[in-house]
């Protein structure tokens, strides 16, 4: 999918930011016209009801002025004077016609004289001012009539005389259209009936009239509320058109001023591409702001360190390639799904292939392992697995190369960034070599152990027959010949039992084992060595626990370390042995009491043909021997599965650790 440019995508943010800006306001401002024009409208219409029902009160006042000016007319106190009522009536209805009265009257006493027009059935005290009565008229209204409006009535006294003058104005209708018309909005009394209809969805308000008897009178102002009209309509669409003129104007300028912003982000990013192909020599373009120059610094600093790498890479390849042709093993390397990615000229000479041929192949295809049972190698003991699990691996292997068969070490390293390595060494010679000189020292050993068996025992019965002369020179003699005899033999049975460990003729069978009654074997079998240096051996003072194994084996392994205990500890020591058991393990140590291991790594004690001038403890002491002991116990040990260590003990001494494999139920 193309992906829209920075300039595009920079001037549609500022369009659509400006666009809803735009809207905002005008949504707001709808909102805020609105509500300020409902207030204005509810203003209005709570002072049109205050107007008119302060309009009631004057209307009322001015009443009461009428009511005074009729009582003080020289016609009407005339007429009252002479009691003229028929001719005072007259008089009193064509003042109500002139006036628009809705009624006025003469009363005496309590009770009307002379009336125009319809009264209360009670009439308001003299002098009491104006109020409102809403009792029913004097004459019974006619039948479907609408209910009479509320009258406004005045009363006034007549001077010298004890009577009063009546007025009164209905508050109909009419009053209230007058009131509509002045205040120029629907205005209308409540509470003159129940049967009033509701008024429409309006702005409302209402004002009690603060007149006696108004009690449950008020003054409604009405208006009707207006719809949305043409202005507020042309004011929604100013704002909407303004806003979207802004927002075309906004995308424009933002596609113009993103495109000239942009132009030095391009230029950063054909840089960076071009970095990421390799091209290291193109420096990178400087611009643009601040941000982006310090991005294009930045991007030039690392193109700087990356030439700089990539060269001491390319120098340091070079040299490594010069190694690599220049060792004498062959050298191949492969990725984690075992293909082949390098080779070095001896590999490709061992292998009869070059490097471009091999280069993607698996690298079984390519050695060819053979094995004895048929098995593939690659599947089941790969060194180059097993190496990334372990560091290290290390195994030799029968391959089916163009040149032949031939016998070669296979070492393979950890993996190491997605890659491990295999260094192959021929050894079809030397193995040759080393089998001729396995049989040389097998059948050697073997022609030799016969003549040397006889001589001990003749030496044996030599003794036996001049024990009762132990302190005849001839006895020691025959003490030091049978000690001599002993170390050749023991000599001769190292050098035999080395020819079948390596050639794998040694088979090892599987019994209970005492291993206290190996050790004490072991003990007897070299007492006349331990004698001749005047050391004291110890033997297991407990029972030790039994193991699986093969018990010649076992007692060569206690032979060997109690013979590199008396070879090396110093005269009249002691030479212990014992063990026990740990956890799931048989352990049997032997200790000296000499000065301890010779410096270094423990570990190369066991290796093979290696002799030292004071291992297993006493510096000084004789280092006569093959310098095969300590390498045939570690061979017999591992291949029961156990492991032997050495140390110097705190105390003083060497110790010599073997453990073995303690079997889960101890045998009877």
């Amino acid at each position: 999918m193309r992906r829209v440019s920075q300039s595009t995508l920079l001037g549609l943010a500022n369009g659509g930011l400006v666009l809803l800006t735009a809207l905002a306001l005008s949504v707001t401002t709808a909102l805020l016209v609105r509500r300020l024009l409902a207030e204005q409208q509810q203003g209005r219409v709570e002072l049109a009801a205050g107007t008119a029902a302060r309009q009631v009160v004057v209307e009322g006042e001015e009443l009461a002025v009428t009511a005074r000016l009729l009582a003080e007319r020289s016609t009407l106190q005339r007429l009252l004077q002479a009691g003229q009522q028929r001719e005072l009536t007259r008089f009193l209805a064509a003042f109500r016609t002139t006036t628009g009265l809705a009624a006025c009257a003469v009363q005496r006493g309590n009770a009307p004289w002379a009336t125009a027009g319809h009264l209360p059935a009670e009439l308001p005290p003299r002098d009491a001012g104006p109020r409102v009565e809403r009792d029913q008229p004097l004459e019974p209204a006619k039948e479907g009539a609408e209910p009479a409006a509320p009258l406004l009535v005045a009363v006034a006294s007549v001077p010298g005389a004890n009577a009063a003058v009546v007025v009164a104005r209905r508050l109909d209708a009419a009053f209230v259209a007058r009131l509509s018309r002045e205040l120029g909005l629907d205005v209308r009394l409540e509470g003159t009936s129940a049967d009033e209809p509701p008024l429409p969805r309006t702005y409302l308000a209402a004002a009690p009239v603060p007149l006696p008897g108004a009690e449950d009178l008020r003054v409604v102002a009405a208006l009707p509320q207006p719809p949305l009209g043409e202005s507020f309509a042309r004011l929604v669409a100013g704002y909407a058109a303004t806003g979207v003129i802004a927002a075309l104007a906004a995308l424009l300028i933002g596609i113009v001023l993103g495109r000239r912003l942009a132009a030095p982000a391009r230029r950063l990013a054909a840089a960076a591409s071009r970095i990421g192909a390799g091209d290291l020599r193109t420096p990178v373009p400087a611009g643009g702001g601040a941000e982006l120059a310090r991005l294009g610094g930045t991007l030039e600093e690392m193109r700087r360190r990356l030439l700089e790498v990539t060269s001491e890479l390319e120098l340091r390849e070079a040299e490594a390639r010069a190694v690599l042709a220049g060792v004498v093993e062959g050298v191949l390397a492969v990725d984690d799904e075992r293909r082949i990615t390098y080779l070095n000229p001896q590999a490709e000479r061992l292998l009869g292939t070059s490097a471009d041929a091999a280069r993607g192949r698996f690298c079984g295809d390519l050695l060819r392992p053979e094995s004895s049972d048929g098995s593939f190698p690659c599947d089941d003991r790969c060194p180059l697995v097993h190496a990334r699990s372990r560091g290290t691996s290390r195994t030799v292997e029968l391959l089916r190369l163009p040149a032949g068969r031939r016998q070669v070490v296979l070492t393979s390293s950890a993996p190491s960034a997605g890659s491990q390595v295999m260094v192959l060494r021929d050894e079809t010679e030397e193995e040759a070599g080393r089998r001729v000189r396995d049989v040389v020292l097998a059948n050697l050993s073997h022609e030799l152990k016969t003549p040397l068996a006889a001589q001990l025992a003749s030496v044996e019965l030599l003794r036996d027959s001049l024990a009762e002369q132990a302190s005849s020179e001839s006895a020691v003699l025959v003490g030091s010949l049978e000690r001599s005899t002993l170390r050749l033999l023991g000599l001769v049975e190292n050098l035999l039992a080395s020819a079948r460990l390596e050639s794998g003729e040694w088979a090892m069978r599987s019994e209970p084992v005492d291993l206290g009654e190996v050790a004490r074997e072991a003990t007897v079998l070299l007492a006349p060595l331990f004698a001749q240096r005047g050391q004291r051996v110890e033997p297991p003072a407990d029972e030790l626990p039994w193991v699986v194994g093969d018990r010649t084996q076992l007692l060569q392994v206690v032979l060997n370390l109690l013979g590199n205990a008396n070879k090396f500890a110093p005269e009249g020591s002691r030479v212990r042995v014992a063990g026990g058991r740990d956890g799931a393990e048989t352990v049997l140590w032997v200790e000296d009491e000499g000065p301890g291991l010779p410096p270094g790594d423990s570990a190369s004690l066991f290796g093979r043909f290696r002799r030292f001038g004071g291992g297993g403890g006493a510096t000084g002491a004789s280092s006569s021997g093959a310098g095969l002991g300590l390498w045939i116990v570690q061979s017999i040990v591992r291949r029961h599965g156990g492991t032997v260590s050495a140390e110097t003990r705190p105390e003083g001494g060497a110790r010599f650790t073997v453990r073995l494999p303690a079997p889960e139920v101890p045998a009877a």
